[in-house]
């Protein structure tokens, strides 16, 4: 009878301890959309409201231009930075109809933006949403108006100083068009994630068949290798590609005079705006806020995994600090630009602590969490 009870509780103890693992990776998913994705898109559309609001003043008679200017550069850099905040999301609304080239289109090597918003801007024209319409993606989205508040309006203004008032009207009226398909684009992905939670998210327990995510453990891998890839990211296409280091995995990384001299300053995310940098940051604190809730250090601790969760955030933070103490040096862009050698040396153990981190998520947090790494950061890569 003993025999008989002890085997009872052993397989109840075993029962419980199924279910509180499955019903840990529900609640880490659920709150990963309802907690950090949902309102990331909230920030952004809100951001980009502003953005909007902002340009409008550009069809007031006798506009103050140069402060206009300023004030859209400022709220430019505030819907970028809350860009950043969800651009690893690379699931859900963000992927139909080409909305995450139309948001931003990066890398861009071959200045395509340029190009195509010179055409639209030649003969002092400005941008209208009919324009946008023709030009496509590559002029519709943040990229394209950093080209044009921060690039084609100052170098106009470097060739022909007795003509700015010209070329900022040119630039302020030619922003309406564009901030406001901003506002448009993160409108439909705020409410694009709403109906995308209740389709997917929200209902974990019981699966939606018709759904695209059919299973917790299939939300478990998306969310984790969208992750690992924004870590992929930011190491090898944001740091490595412009400083000369490639997609090196040397953890010594032993730099070669022939790897420096490919650094390429214009490579950077945001150099026009000399926000690469803090586009980092704002990445890193993403994730950060990921590793520390509470439902994934709930979830890998169901995994006998508590010291994973401590190394993994002690990471990110790591990295959040080294970004913010940079934030007084000169910018990534001046740096590669003065000398491509002592800006690769100044990067390395940034780009070495970020190369840590994709090895305990690659290896140790796949391992854990029993899902493939899947992840493809050269994707779209132009």
């Amino acid at each position: 009878m003993k025999i008989i009870l002890l085997v009872g509780s052993l397989l109840l103890a075993s029962a419980l301890t199924g279910c509180n693992a499955k019903d840990a990776r529900v609640s880490f998913a659920e709150s990963v959309s309802k907690n950090i994705i949902e309102p990331s898109y909230q920030t952004l559309y809100l951001n980009a409201v502003q953005l909007s609001n902002v340009s409008t003043q550009c069809e007031i008679k006798e506009a103050n231009y140069p402060k206009i200017i300023g004030e859209l550069k400022t709220h430019w850099r505030k819907t970028m930075a809350s860009w950043q905040g969800v651009q690893w999301v690379q699931f859900g609304p963000i992927k139909e109809d080409g909305r995450e080239w139309s948001l931003q289109f990066w890398p861009d090597k071959r200045n395509l933006v340029g190009k195509k918003i010179n055409a639209l801007m030649k003969n002092n024209q400005t941008v209208t949403q009919e324009s946008l319409a023709r030009g496509g993606v590559l002029t519709q989205g943040l990229s394209a108006m950093e080209y044009v508040l921060f690039d084609r309006l100052e170098k106009s203004i470097v060739d022909d100083g007795t003509n700015v008032s010209i070329f900022m009207r040119q630039a302020c009226l030619s922003s309406i068009a564009i901030s406001q398909m901003i506002k448009n684009t993160s409108q439909i992905l705020l409410d694009g994630w709403g109906e995308y939670h209740r389709k997917n998210f929200s209902r974990l327990d019981k699966p939606n068949i018709d759904a695209e995510i059919t299973d917790v453990q299939q939300a478990i891998s998306l969310i984790m290798n969208n992750a690992i890839t924004i870590v992929d990211i930011m190491q090898n296409r944001k740091l490595g590609s412009p400083f000369g280091l490639g997609s090196n995995n040397d953890t010594k990384l032993r730099l070669s005079n022939a790897d420096v001299k490919k650094a390429n300053a214009f490579f950077l995310e945001s150099w026009r705006s000399r926000g690469s940098r803090s586009n980092l940051s704002n990445n890193i604190n993403t994730l950060l806020k990921l590793f520390e809730d509470k439902s994934f250090k709930h979830l890998l601790a169901t995994k006998n995994q508590g010291g994973l969760a401590l190394l993994l955030e002690e990471s990110t933070t790591k990295i959040a600090g080294m970004l913010a103490v940079a934030e007084d040096e000169a910018s990534y862009f001046d740096q590669v630009s003065v000398s491509k050698l002592d800006a690769a040396e100044n990067i390395k153990p940034l780009y070495k602590e970020l190369a840590r981190l994709k090895v305990l998520m690659t290896k140790d947090l796949v391992r854990a969490l029993n899902i493939q790494a899947g992840f493809n950061a050269n994707d779209g890569d132009s």
